[in-house]
């Protein structure tokens, strides 16, 4: 496997989510704090503390506890939602589940979180495959940049297969996009879903405070009045954030935009790449050809692909839209602070219904068969017309464009389909074997959408 991959993929595990919450040690002498669960690992059950009434509390008096209920469980699991602690409250919302599978806190945390679960243990599977290539020395630098925190654990687990190869490091990323794909599943499913999420104040100081700076009043045109308009809940609200239909749907378009990063990398084998880059070096460009199509396994369509999602996720683009122009009196009220407090907190606002309407009608086009699409091919252009000689340029061509096969029948082999019937001296292409590419130009015209000409 190539140790750029290696290197990407351990930078991904860790440093994006290394990054550790300033927070202040417990002062010399300070009072030790109450529990806010306590949890019986063999029954998972959870007692939370007694709110004490006024004049029953003493300095050293222990608080009492009473068994707590799945919201009050998860309720203590937000409160260890952080980059450096979200396995843990992971861990919390499980027990939540336990006691109520239906507790939507715990699910929204749960599918919030389900993408970064699956990066546990990814130091520790990618370690044998620096070891391989000699660079020992490199993956203790990255694990010495990461901060101390519990995420270290989470991050050096064992117990998964070990990614040495380009396989297994595929592998590995598949399990990345389900993640993703699931919790897509999961916010669109549950568009009805309505919290009011608690911020732990220490973990989200600096958006608290960013929160405190905003201006609490606005003045409002009715006519030709002016009236001052004042939020009298704002400060009671600094430490919560709000969950409806419209933050989960830019939640769920947010995450499936991971997942299309990710396609590309998890649709098609790159088994064999990191023996192709050695043997490629000082090739010519048949003799590259030739070594790439002895690859057998190199970019063929793995079992696992997901082009189907492409598919799923326009149409989820279409519904979204659509409910986005029915909704716009609510979505987009041009009040300032009409948002103020959710998880997403600008209003949604469509400048041109009638041009997201066209819009929607290319892509269903595009979606259900094939549509006139432009290209821009780079090459020489000539211009008779203008007295203009050969010069390089850009030229707009048009074809018939098939999207729908990437879903209902994608290609099997890149290599076989994309293989060029020869090469010239600068490595491009004079055509293709398929001038359909495996249907996605029904009128087999790919030859013409490429120039074969040297700069």
């Amino acid at each position: 496997m190539n140790s750029k991959l290696l290197t990407l993929i351990v930078a991904t595990a860790l440093c994006a989510n290394l990054v550790a919450c300033d927070s202040k040690d417990q002062k010399k002498g300070s009072p030790k704090a109450d529990p806010i669960l306590v949890v019986d690992p063999k029954t998972k059950e959870a007692e939370v503390p007694v709110p004490a009434k006024d004049g029953e509390t003493s300095e050293n008096a222990k608080p009492e506890m009473k068994i707590a209920s799945a919201e009050e469980i998860a309720i203590a699991g937000e409160q260890l939602i952080s980059a450096s602690s979200f396995h843990l409250a992971d861990q919390i919302f499980d027990i939540a589940l336990h006691k109520d599978p239906t507790n939507k806190r715990a699910l929204f945390y749960k599918n919030v979180l389900r993408p970064m679960m699956t990066l546990k243990g990814m130091a520790a599977r990618l370690k044998p495959g620096f070891e391989q290539r000699g660079q020992e020395a490199e993956f203790k630098q990255l694990l010495e940049a990461a901060p101390q925190s519990p995420i270290l654990d989470f991050a050096m687990a064992s117990g998964k297969q070990n990614i040495t190869t380009e396989k297994e490091a595929q592998d590995a990323l598949v399990e990345v996009r389900n993640a993703f794909i699931e919790s897509v599943r999961w916010f669109k499913k549950n568009s009805d879903v309505s919290l009011t999420l608690n911020l732990n104040p220490t973990i989200f100081a600096d958006l608290i405070k960013d929160r405190e700076n905003e201006d609490a009043c606005y003045v409002q045109t009715v006519g030709d009045k002016m009236e001052l308009i004042c939020d009298k809940d704002f400060r009671k609200n600094l430490w919560t954030a709000k969950v409806n239909g419209a933050d989960l749907l830019v939640m769920q378009q947010y995450y499936a935009g991971y997942v299309l990063y990710l396609l590309p990398y998890t649709n098609y084998s790159l088994e064999g790449y990191e023996k192709l880059a050695k043997k490629l070096e000082n090739r010519t460009p048949d003799e590259a050809m030739e070594l790439i199509m002895s690859e057998k396994n190199f970019l063929t369509l793995r079992k696992d692909q997901a082009f189907s999602f492409i598919k799923e996720l326009g149409t989820d683009l279409k519904a979204a839209a659509k409910w986005a122009i029915e909704y716009q009196d609510r979505l987009c009220t041009k009040k300032p602070h009409a948002r103020r407090g959710h998880v997403v907190p600008g209003e949604f606002c469509i400048e041109d219904t009638r041009a997201v309407e066209q819009v929607l009608v290319k892509l269903d086009r595009a979606l259900n068969g094939p549509v006139t699409t432009t290209f821009e091919v780079e090459g020489w252009v000539n211009d008779e017309n203008n007295g203009y000689g050969p010069y390089w340029g850009v030229t707009k061509k048009t074809a018939l464009v098939n999207y729908s096969v990437l879903w209902s029948n994608p290609i099997q082999d890149l290599k076989e389909t994309f293989k060029p019937t020869s090469l010239n001296e600068c490595a491009k292409y004079k055509g293709f074997k398929d001038t359909t590419l495996g249907g996605l130009l029904p009128e087999g015209n790919a030859d013409e959408l490429i120039d074969s000409t040297c700069e």
